[in-house]
């Protein structure tokens, strides 16, 4: 028999209150033409990480993503083509300040580690692991999306998951400056979006297409196994994703109200005076 309660009630008929609720335990609606380029591969990107971490196996969505990875991986070479070939001053030096307080940040907890008082010293070996698990960020070699996604997890796991440990370690301001400071690589990245040197050429209108269309694919499939299976996996999977989608639908939103902002104060600037 399926455990998922919506299959049991109809089955027996019977009604339950949290239908409303489970059904909702779908993933968001994401409109990715409006996604410019770097925005695009950005998401996909956090999305593929995301079910790396899951494991696609645990997801029984192999073959889904094994074709969204693929889609993508043209998808990468294709932008890198008609994308600025070398990155502005203003990103590599937004990514050195991102670099010291991340180092700053290990610095910090490596000191802790030998503590004189032995509950110091087990919040800074906890939150050690956390760094150690996500390995070297300031790698110049990383690239800066892979390096903006891996920040802006790494920063989310010690707030969400480990707070005593960032309360009792004074982290907290270590964090929140490199969680500015990775947004503000990140935002410098999209403000490099140029109208006119990022216009999707024939190429990738044709790959985002593709990805799209694998993407829709692993949806459809993530919500129809939550529909049979349910879960915690399935849960906690939607819920993360639905998080990512949120993200995006606000880096639209800013891009679009700064380019509105940009147009009303060029028109006004244009604007004739009143005789």
């Amino acid at each position: 028999m399926s455990r998922n309660p919506i299959h049991q009630n109809i089955r027996t008929g019977k009604t339950n209150k949290n239908i409303e609720k489970l059904t909702a335990m779908t993933i968001k609606n994401i409109y990715l033409h409006n996604l410019c380029n770097d925005e695009h591969c950005q998401f996909i990107n956090n999305l593929l990480t995301l079910v790396g971490e899951v494991t696609p196996a645990a997801l029984r969505v192999e073959e889904q993503v094994a074709a969204l990875a693929a889609a993508f991986a043209r998808e990468d070479e294709a932008i890198r083509k008609i994308t600025k070939s070398v990155i502005t001053e203003k990103i590599v030096e937004a990514d050195r300040t991102r670099n010291r307080i991340f180092r700053g940040l290990a610095g910090v907890v490596r000191g802790m580690v030998n503590h004189f008082l032995p509950e110091m010293e087990e919040h800074a070996k906890q939150a050690a692991i956390v760094l150690n698990a996500h390995g070297n960020l300031t790698l110049t070699r990383k690239p800066i999306v892979q390096k903006t996604t891996a920040i802006y997890k790494l920063v989310q796991e010690l707030q969400t998951k480990h707070p005593d440990c960032v309360a009792a370690l004074g982290l907290g301001a270590w964090l929140t400056a490199l969680q500015n400071a990775n947004s503000a690589v990140e935002n410098l990245m999209n403000e490099r979006y140029d109208e006119k040197v990022g216009r999707t050429s024939l190429v990738m209108e044709e790959v985002r297409v593709e990805v799209d269309k694998a993407y829709k694919a692993l949806a459809t499939s993530i919500n129809a196994l939550w529909v049979i299976e349910g879960g915690e996996l399935y849960d906690d999977f939607i819920r993360t994703l639905n998080a990512i989608i949120e993200r995006a639908h606000t880096v639209v939103a800013i891009r679009r109200g700064k380019a509105k902002a940009e147009r009303e104060k060029k028109a006004e600037a244009t604007a004739s005076p009143e005789l």
